[in-house]
């Protein structure tokens, strides 16, 4: 994966650590850090997603639409 270079080299453990150092200390650079490693993992998986999916679409056919009224109105307000 490609990331910036003050995330080379951390991992889920690192993740882990960065948040309950956060949590404990309240230090927000801790948070800051762990914020920007979850959003290049997102960005990574950008590609990976759009791969599954279009294999998928090619396996299954296009996904099903949802009915005129939407969901929430065939199954009550609740939702």
């Amino acid at each position: 994966m490609r990331r910036s270079a003050d995330l080379q080299g951390l991992d889920g453990w690192e993740a882990v650590r960065l948040w309950n150092t956060w949590l404990r200390e309240g230090r927000a650079d801790a948070l800051d850090l762990l914020l920007r490693y979850n959003e290049a993992d997102v960005r990574n998986l950008e590609p990976l997603a759009t791969l599954v999916y279009d294999q998928m679409q090619t396996r299954y056919g296009p996904a099903l639409q949802p009915p005129e009224e939407g969901r929430n109105a065939t199954h009550g307000a609740a939702l």
